[in-house]
């Protein structure tokens, strides 16, 4: 298979959906100008990591896998789980090489134990507790058991993150919303090396919004010995919706001014008919299009992400997922 990386997004999306796919159809792949319309081409040390991964749990040949390369190589071999460990080395974002890393152990039935190291609460990346706290939920309708420990938080610019996740997949991935509690809105405000009051001022301008009666915010404040950071991720599982909200901290920007918009987002999504949001239906489309039976997915935006990951599909599983706008929604179906 022959992917142009500029295309669509034009991002990491195009190199880790093609690589999943790789090993999960056992196609040969080469992605062609990967980045190529981007300030820094070709391949920063999250994407290295990404498709370095994926090759060593399908014991794969890869070629060109350098940072700043522009074209890669890789020929699959067979799938299998175990015990793995990546160091991204910078504040690269450990929840992006996780994207690339899960749907290839989901295609395979059998359990797996993975240590990565970089970024967990970085910007243009999922934080990891909206990984844990939406994404999780949703995939073990599907039957696979997905935990994960945040041993520490890693900001930019000096990362040094750790997470532990554990996965097991099983024979058939059929989905049931009866395997999981729907146990409505919670928060969880994240803080290293910075003071507890902006936390609180955080969590304030959030239940202003949002009666926290209705959700229970949570701070989870650490020591660093790196870069300082503050995020808040809000998210909702339930009436069939797995919904999440989340935000950094920014230099300059008060805690309650992002408190407050991230809450306001989150009250509309969860008064609108969508099932998902935008952020989380890119991440779910590979494992939609490896089950055997699927909810009917709705979501508000089709993303450059959203479209790039359907046409990755399609180019290695033709017409296997489709999606169709109704009203003020779009809906996600697979074939």
């Amino acid at each position: 298979m022959d992917i142009d990386g500029s295309l669509g997004e034009g991002g990491g999306q195009i190199l880790r959906t093609s690589f999943a796919l790789s090993a999960i159809t056992g196609q040969d792949l080469k992605v062609r100008r990967i980045r190529a319309n981007r300030p820094k081409k070709g391949l920063a040390a999250q994407h290295v990591t990404s498709i370095r991964a994926v090759s060593e749990i399908c014991n794969g040949e890869l070629h060109g896998d350098q940072k700043g390369s522009e074209n890669v190589s890789f020929i699959p071999d067979k799938i299998s789980h175990g015990n793995y460990e990546f160091d991204i080395g910078t504040a690269g974002s450990v929840t992006l090489a996780l994207q690339a890393i899960m749907p290839v152990l989901f295609s395979v039935p059998g359990t797996s134990d993975i240590v990565l190291k970089g970024g967990t609460d970085v910007k243009w990346a999922p934080p990891v507790d909206y990984v844990k706290d939406v994404l999780f939920p949703f995939f073990r309708c599907y039957g696979i058991e997905c935990e994960m420990d945040i041993i520490q938080r890693g900001y930019y610019p000096k990362g040094g993150g750790e997470i532990h996740v554990h996965l097991t997949t099983p024979s058939e991935l059929s989905w049931d919303t009866g395997r999981i509690n729907m146990n409505g809105a919670k928060g969880i405000i994240n803080i290293s090396g910075l003071s507890n009051k902006i936390a609180q001022r955080m969590k304030n301008s959030v239940q202003e919004i949002i009666d926290q009666t209705d959700m229970d915010i949570q701070i989870d404040e650490r020591e660093t010995n790196r870069s300082p950071g503050i995020g808040i991720v809000l998210s909702y599982i339930g009436q069939g919706k797995f919904l999440g909200k989340d935000m950094l901290g920014e230099k300059g920007v008060p805690a309650q001014i992002i408190g407050k918009k991230v809450a306001i987002e989150m009250n509309d999504m969860m008064n609108s008919k969508i099932m998902i949001d935008d952020l989380g239906c890119d991440q779910v489309m590979l494992l939609i299009a490896l089950a055997r039976n699927d909810p009917q997915i709705t979501f508000q935006i089709k993303t450059k992400h959203i479209e790039t990951n359907l046409m990755i599909i399609d180019t290695f599983m033709p017409g296997i997922l489709e999606i169709n706008k109704s009203n003020d929604y779009y809906i996600l179906n697979k074939n």
